[in-house]
């Protein structure tokens, strides 16, 4: 008998098995798990003939992503080490107290490691600064807000084995400091949830809630001296139903819902084929708005986006990067928000908008000795639409550059010589690097020099010069 069940036992274990994969063929997985599209059908013979060596690899991935049950195996996992071990089976998931879960992507934010350099968080400030000044040139409003990662507004459900450092202050708290020296207008959202007396993130989601939602719409609108709806006088509808993103990655097959708020009946449109707010560009109308917005934002717009729409007459919210200033131009708006998620705070000091680089007046560099620099490296030299792009980085053994100083580009066509104030930005881990959009509109034939300027011990000092750099 013994012999018996021990075969019994095996052939059962060898079906179960061998389930998944036999069941693929009756009814394989189709829908997207996690944030990756399933894998797509190799092929061992190329078009040209040749031989695909990856062929074994991607076959693997092919089955595996379609394998029966996938989802409920994936889910089944998650909650077994959830509930046994208290840990995440998803490196991208960390697995919190009482049910909460936290995106692993806001470590370095939350023990205050891998710190952005004081150079850094200027450029993304300067750089935000310089955007604003371009907006209130056209005569529209200009607001920042950078949406708090949920860890640092609640961070007594992480696990202990996370710590943080007591006495160092993270890259939002020094930001702030920036954003104000640089006079940018910005709405502390950090501030904001620490006053409440409640919990407005979801505890299975790395967003605010729908109420997080209205009290960020009123602050935003509120900071930009806008007569809205504030939602005050609204009791909300309740329905349990919300699976937030950080339960669809761990539990694929379905997760413990969570309340969901409903403030809101909308008499908005969508004027773009647009099935989710996800999405990287949405245009909305209400014939019954006020005035026209443009948003810059990520995932964390999601959510302000309905009352944004049902305020504004006409809404763009785009999560396209680098931002395009000249849709100020084109779509008419009254007012562009600039919203970035803490995590993502350092894309500010890499990747500058597409946008005119301002004239200065090169009185500002009174007497500076000319010189090419040998040592200096060339910069990459673009022609994009409508503009010419100089790029590059400032050698910091001719002279150390200030930490707060801006990068001006003197530029020498056919008839003219304009000053210019590049965005600063990190290139190649060197945080005094500079681009500028020269509008090929202010470019008589081409490019003849250009002359890289930057103060060192206060005073401007010329570290690069480039002739006929148009080629």
């Amino acid at each position: 008998m013994k012999f018996t069940g021990a075969k019994i036992f095996t052939a059962l274990f060898l079906l179960v098995c061998a389930l998944p994969f036999i069941g693929m063929f009756v009814r394989p997985t189709t829908e997207t798990l996690g944030n990756s599209a399933p894998a797509g059908r190799p092929v061992l013979v190329r078009g040209d003939g040749s031989f695909d060596t990856d062929y074994a690899k991607k076959l693997g991935d092919y089955i595996e992503d379609r394998l029966f049950l996938r989802a409920e195996m994936i889910t089944a996992d998650a909650w077994l080490k959830e509930t046994l071990f208290g840990v995440s089976s998803k490196e991208s998931v960390i697995t919190g107290t009482d049910g909460w879960l936290y995106y692993e992507a806001t470590l370095d934010d939350y023990q205050h490691t891998g710190a952005l350099s004081d150079r850094a968080l200027f450029n993304a400030a300067h750089n935000l600064k310089l955007m604003q000044d371009y907006t209130e040139l056209l005569g529209k409003k200009f607001l920042f807000a950078a949406a708090p990662n949920k860890n640092s507004l609640y961070p007594e459900h992480m696990p202990a084995r996370y710590q943080t450092r007591e006495n160092e202050k993270s890259d939002a708290e020094r930001f702030a400091a920036f954003l104000e020296k640089e006079g940018v207008h910005s709405l502390d959202l950090f501030r904001l949830f620490a006053e409440q007396d409640e919990v407005l993130y979801y505890a299975r989601d790395s967003h605010w809630n729908e109420k997080g939602a209205v009290l960020v719409y009123n602050a935003m609108l509120d900071a930009l001296g806008i007569a809205h709806e504030d939602y005050a006088d609204v009791i909300p509808a309740e329905t349990r139903d919300y699976i937030g993103d950080l339960a669809k990655m761990l539990y694929p097959a379905g997760s413990e819902p969570e309340t969901r708020l409903h403030y809101l009946e909308p008499s908005w449109e969508y004027l773009t084929d647009t099935v989710s707010p996800e999405e990287n560009y949405i245009r909305t109308a209400n014939a019954s708005g006020k005035a026209k917005l443009l948003m810059y934002r990520d995932s964390f717009g999601n959510s302000l986006l309905p009352y944004l729409a049902e305020h504004f007459e006409e809404a763009v919210f785009s999560r396209v990067v680098p931002y395009t200033m000249t849709e100020l131009v084109t779509t008419g708006a009254d007012v562009l928000i600039v919203e970035k998620v803490e995590r993502h705070l350092p894309t500010l000091a890499e990747i500058s908008p597409v946008m005119s680089a301002p004239v200065r007046d090169p009185a500002v560099l009174g007497e500076v000795p000319s010189g090419r620099n040998a040592e200096a490296a060339l910069p990459e030299v673009e022609t994009v639409p409508g503009y010419h792009v100089i790029k590059g980085t400032l050698n910091q053994e001719q002279a150390v550059p200030d930490m707060d100083t801006p990068i001006l580009c003197l530029v020498r066509d056919a008839e003219k010589t304009i000053l210019y104030e590049a965005f600063c930005v990190t290139i190649d881990n060197n945080d005094f690097g500079y681009t500028a959009y020269i509008s090929d509109l202010s470019i008589s034939g081409d490019i003849g020099e250009a002359r890289v300027y930057a103060r060192s011990g206060g005073d401007w000092k010329e570290y690069a010069e480039y002739g006929d750099i148009s080629e």
